[in-house]
């Protein structure tokens, strides 16, 4: 899996109370009615990681989407049937990971969470322009809510090399799927 958010990430967790407004904004999100697409095809996204490894040009913000099963069915479309495991289908809070009871958690994940929007960039300032614009799209689609959002900063060994939550350096031993 290639490193995409780089330094400065924030990541929005939602909710659709409406399936056309949800619909809306997963299209927007590629298609603006303005200016350019916040969400940038893979390939792309490979060859701006490719020129960031080789000479440090910076690239674009990461935008990206994830939908839960729950979210496909509150946009009132057919899940793909990859993944099918149980964990998909029945939702975090009933995957039998042994995690904490979901009455601890934070109360934005205790809710029904439909999507996630992750935005990522090199610099907090490109970071922080396409968040605003994120922000905007989903005010401007009907029954879209932000029910929380984490923000994360990259972590750095002292060879400045990024790291994992767990001290490993970022992006060794990582499977080709390519």
């Amino acid at each position: 899996v290639k490193a995409h958010t780089r330094e400065f990430l924030t990541i929005l967790f939602l909710k659709f109370s409406y399936p056309a407004g949800g619909r809306a904004l997963l299209k927007a999100l590629s298609q603006p009615p303005t200016g350019t697409p916040l969400l940038k095809s893979a390939k792309t996204h490979l060859q701006e990681v490719k020129a960031f490894k080789a000479s440090g040009t910076k690239g674009t913000p990461y935008v990206s989407v994830g939908l839960t099963g729950d979210g496909y069915a509150a946009l009132q479309i057919p899940a793909p049937k990859i993944p099918p495991d149980a964990s998909f289908r029945s939702g975090m809070k009933n995957a039998g990971l042994n995690d904490p009871a979901p009455g601890t958690w934070e109360p934005h994940f205790r809710d029904v969470i439909h999507a996630v929007i992750l935005v990522g960039d090199q610099m907090s300032g490109p970071r922080n322009k396409a968040l605003t614009a994120v922000r905007h799209l989903i005010q401007a689609c009907h029954g879209v809510h932000i029910l929380g959002e984490e923000k994360g900063h990259g972590l750095h060994n002292s060879n400045g090399d990024g790291i994992e939550h767990f001290g490993y350096v970022d992006g060794r031993s990582q499977p080709l799927f390519l």
